[in-house]
């Protein structure tokens, strides 16, 4: 078990943020502004798309098509595309059905591999922030297009405005550290601990939210 006592207590303290990077379940990293805006984490977008925080009568993919979210998708927390179980109305093809994958920046498909994974062929449509590489489609392992929809033009709110900590995404499942959890002995004390230090990471995400407003 991780010996907490190695982690400074005093005052607030970022100790849980260096935890997860250490046991390697990182996975919503702040990615840099696009064109001198400020960075975002991958988690803002998706609270976007699931909640629906767009202009969602003037939604077009980039290539032009006309597009009308039915239904999000359901949260996942595991392995795979972020939203499955999406329902997207297409102009000229209809109601599609199938998965969606977030990004902040269109480019991470490729830079993450999803375009090799075959867990991604399901995926109906590519949501993100940026279009920073300017392509119309992505592709995935079976070859196949992918339309892109980037939210960036779309927004009906200030990215401030959401808290991605108190969003109301996948209550009944455990995340990443539940998973590392479950696998370790119960210790009270050392779960009181941990549990203070992830309080902590969330005063400290908040002041820093507030500092760029």
């Amino acid at each position: 078990m991780l010996d907490l006592r190695s982690y400074g207590s005093d005052g607030f303290s970022d100790a849980y943020s260096v935890i997860k990077e250490r046991l390697g379940v990182v996975r919503d990293q702040e990615q840099p502004g696009y064109e001198g805006r400020a960075p975002i984490r991958e988690s803002l977008v998706r609270c976007i798309w699931f909640g629906q925080h767009i202009k969602a009568r003037m939604l077009a993919t980039e290539d032009g098509t006309r597009a009308e979210a039915i239904s999000p998708g359901w949260w996942n927390v595991e392995d795979g595309p972020d939203f499955q179980r999406a329902e997207v109305l297409f102009e000229g093809r209809g109601l599609v059905k199938g998965d969606v994958e977030v990004h902040v920046f269109a480019s991470d498909w490729a830079r993450h591999g999803h375009d090799k994974l075959e867990a991604y062929n399901s995926v109906i449509l590519h949501v993100v922030m940026w279009n920073d590489g300017r392509g119309r489609f992505v592709t995935n392992q079976a070859g196949q297009k992918i339309p892109q929809l980037a939210l960036s033009r779309y927004l009906d709110c200030e990215l401030d405005e959401l808290d991605v900590e108190e969003y109301p995404a996948a209550d009944a499942q455990g995340g990443l550290c539940q998973q590392r959890l479950a696998k370790l002995p119960a210790q009270a004390a050392w779960v009181g601990q941990f549990l203070d230090f992830a309080g902590d990471e969330r005063i400290l995400a908040k002041a820093r939210m507030f500092s760029r407003r």
